[in-house]
C-alpha cells in the first residue's frame, strides 16, 4: 500500500515480526486452556498406570502411543508452518483516518470505526477490534520487546485520541459509511467452505503420500505390534479424512455470511461483511489460487487474511473484470 500524503510520519512505532516470537505466542495460545497443557502426559500417566495392573499391554500401549503423538502433534505443526515465515520488520502508522500497517511495498489500511480500543501493559500493545466488525476476529498483539523504533507512549495516546474522537461522531449520529461503486457481492455458507477446505486439502499430493505411506506402515506393523499398527491407521485416517475432522471441529464457529465489495473513488477496495471491514488497495492483496470452484486472495497483514470467493456463490459483479483489479 502507499503512504498516503494525510498520513503523520511523525507517529509511527516500527516493530519486528520474527519466527521465535509466533513460535512462542502459537504455543502461548494453544495452551491458553490449560486441558490441552495437561491432556497429553496425563493420557501417557494413565497408561503407565494401567500397564501395571493389566495383563494386555495393547490399551495401556495404544493409551502411551496416543499421549506422546498430542503432546509433540503442536511443536510439529508448528514447525513445519514456522519455515513459510521469514523475518521481517512492520511499520504502523497513524494515517488520517486508519491505522497503515506498512510491510515493505505491501500494507493494510485498518479503519479507525473498527477498532474497539488498544491497550498496553508491561509485555504488550493489544489493539482490539470490534466485534461486529470482525465477529472472532482475534486481536493484533505487538510485544514491546520487538519494537525498534518509535516513542510507544506518545503512539498510544495519540492513537486513543483518533478513537475517542470517533466514539464522539458514533454519539452524535454519525453512523458508517459504504463508498464507491459495488463490484461483486458474494455468499460464503458452511457447504461451500467444506468444500473449499476438501479441494484446497486434496490438491496438495503430500497429503497422499503421508496417508499412504502411514497405511503401509500399519499393514508392515500388524504382526509385530498391534498397538503401534493402530497408531500407524490412525496417523494414515487423520491424513486421509483430514479436511472432514477438521469440517466437524470448526462447524459450529462458522456462519452463513454475505460478503459486499466495493471499489471507492479512491481506488481502494473496501470489503465488508458481519466479520471485518477493511479498506485496502487491490495491488497490496495476492491472488493465491484460482481454480473452477474458487479463487483465494491473501491479505497480508499480520498472520494474513484470506479471502475464499466460491464461484458458483457470486450474486452480483463479473469475476474476470474483478480479477483484472489484481494483474
Amino acid at each position: 500500500m502507499e503512504k498516503e500524503n494525510h498520513i503523520v510520519s511523525d507517529y509511527k512505532i516500527t516493530y519486528n515480526i520474527k519466527r521465535k516470537d509466533i513460535f512462542v505466542y502459537s504455543l502461548k495460545e494453544f495452551y491458553k486452556n490449560k486441558l490441552q497443557f495437561f491432556f497429553g502426559p496425563l493420557t501417557i500417566l494413565i497408561g503407565i498406570i494401567l500397564s501395571m495392573t493389566l495383563k494386555k499391554v495393547f490399551i495401556t500401549n495404544l493409551l502411551i502411543c496416543f499421549g506422546v503423538f498430542y503432546s509433540i502433534l503442536p511443536y510439529i505443526v508448528l514447525l513445519f508452518n514456522i519455515i513459510k515465515i521469514k523475518n521481517h520488520t512492520v511499520e504502523l502508522v497513524l494515517g488520517h483516518n486508519g491505522l497503515n500497517f506498512i510491510d515493505g511495498n505491501k500494507g493494510l489500511k485498518v479503519k479507525y470505526e473498527n477498532i474497539e480500543k488498544v491497550s498496553m501493559d508491561d509485555s504488550s500493545i493489544r489493539i482490539i477490534p470490534k466485534k461486529e466488525d470482525y465477529g472472532n476476529a482475534k486481536e493484533i498483539s505487538i510485544p514491546r520487546s520487538s519494537i525498534n523504533e518509535g516513542d510507544i507512549k506518545e503512539f498510544i495516546e495519540r492513537l486513543n485520541s483518533k478513537l475517542n474522537t470517533i466514539k464522539v461522531k458514533d454519539s452524535l449520529g454519525h453512523g458508517k459509511f459504504k463508498e464507491g461503486t459495488l463490484v461483486l457481492k458474494y455468499n460464503i455458507t458452511k457447504e461451500s467452505l467444506k468444500h473449499i477446505m476438501k479441494v484446497e486439502y486434496y490438491d496438495k499430493k503430500k497429503h497422499h503420500i503421508h496417508g499412504i505411506i502411514f497405511a503401509i506402515l500399519s499393514g508392515l506393523t500388524f504382526n509385530i505390534n498391534k498397538s503401534m499398527c493402530l497408531s500407524f491407521m490412525l496417523l494414515s485416517s487423520l491424513y486421509i479424512f483430514h479436511p472432514s475432522i477438521a469440517y466437524l471441529f470448526r462447524r459450529g464457529s462458522m456462519e452463513n455470511v454475505d460478503v459486499l465489495v466495493y471499489l471507492c473513488k479512491d481506488g481502494y477496495l473496501e470489503i465488508v461483511d458481519n466479520k471485518m471491514r477493511i479498506k485496502i488497495k487491490p495491488t497490496a492483496m495476492k491472488l493465491v489460487d484460482n481454480n473452477n470452484i474458487f479463487f483465494k486472495l491473501l491479505i497480508p497483514v499480520k498472520k494474513g487474511i484470506v479471502l475464499y470467493v466460491p464461484k458458483n456463490n457470486i450474486k452480483e459483479g463479473n469475476i474476470e473484470t474483478f480479477l483484472k483489479l489484481f494483474s
